[in-house]
């Protein structure tokens, strides 16, 4: 195993969300078992967030708090939320498809 290091604050959170899960489900996550789990799922196991949702409740806040919405329209388009580095270290395949959707929005808002 490989440890990596971490700020004080993500092993905060990591405590934080360790305390939660066995508070939820009485123990210990097991290997293998997402520590971040989806609180709305029913039942005695956990179960990791759905992508999707998660997409979704991501673009909702960054709509709310006034985000560019070529960049959100791009994320809905491309399933990916990418920022300034995560765009420079993306595949150029990537960036691409960010930059046609980002082009898609534009041109779209330039007809109204």
């Amino acid at each position: 195993m490989r440890r990596v290091p971490i700020s004080p604050k993500a092993a905060e959170e990591i405590r934080k969300q360790l305390d939660l899960f066995e508070k939820r489900f009485g123990r210990k996550p097991l290997p293998g078992e997402p520590v971040f789990f989806d609180p709305e799922t029913s039942g005695d196991a956990p179960r990791p967030f759905d992508p999707k949702k998660l997409m979704h409740q991501a673009i909702a806040a960054l709509r709310a708090a006034g985000a560019d919405e070529a960049v959100l329209y791009a994320a809905e388009k491309t399933d990916r939320l990418l920022t300034r580095d995560s765009y420079a270290a993306a595949p150029r395949h990537i960036q691409q498809e960010w930059d046609s959707a980002i082009a898609e929005y534009r041109e779209k808002i330039e007809k109204r």
